[in-house]
């Protein structure tokens, strides 16, 4: 199963509250068929600039990060989920990448043989061979 990443802005609540909401949201995801794998209370948080979500303006919220696993087929009914949730102010829900990038993979850079300092001295050995070559006065 593939992994995702639940990240969620909820309205600032008490803590009776919150929990509530919270179970809501994780008894969605595992309706749909997901494993829910960890839970991060990032904290309350000013928000970057003023949301309006459910006709109301709110400047703080509490932030969570939801890691769970499931089919790809429960990515609709979530965001469609957390869209209509009204504790829920900014959901975002995003593939997680299971794979690292490999180690021993060098970046090849630029293919311009001017960044590459084999051609470039290969260069100046020719430059220097055709100046002795001509030092010489002999003729190719």
């Amino acid at each position: 199963m593939p992994g995702y990443e639940a990240a969620l802005i909820m309205r600032v609540m008490r803590r009776p509250e919150m929990v509530d909401a919270l179970k809501r949201s994780l008894t969605e995801v595992m309706e749909n068929g997901g494993i829910v794998r960890k839970i991060e209370n990032l904290g309350e948080k000013q928000l970057p600039y003023r949301f309006t979500a459910h006709r109301q303006n709110f400047s703080h919220g509490q932030y969570f990060v939801i890691d769970f696993d499931g089919p790809p087929t429960i990515v609709e009914p979530l965001r469609e989920y957390f869209r209509r949730d009204i504790d829920i102010i900014r959901p975002s829900l995003l593939n997680r990448v299971s794979e690292q990038w490999p180690e021993d993979t060098v970046c090849e850079g630029p293919h311009d043989e001017r960044y590459n300092p084999v051609v470039k001295s290969a260069k100046k050995l020719k430059v220097n061979v055709l100046q002795e070559l001509e030092d010489a006065n002999i003729k190719l």
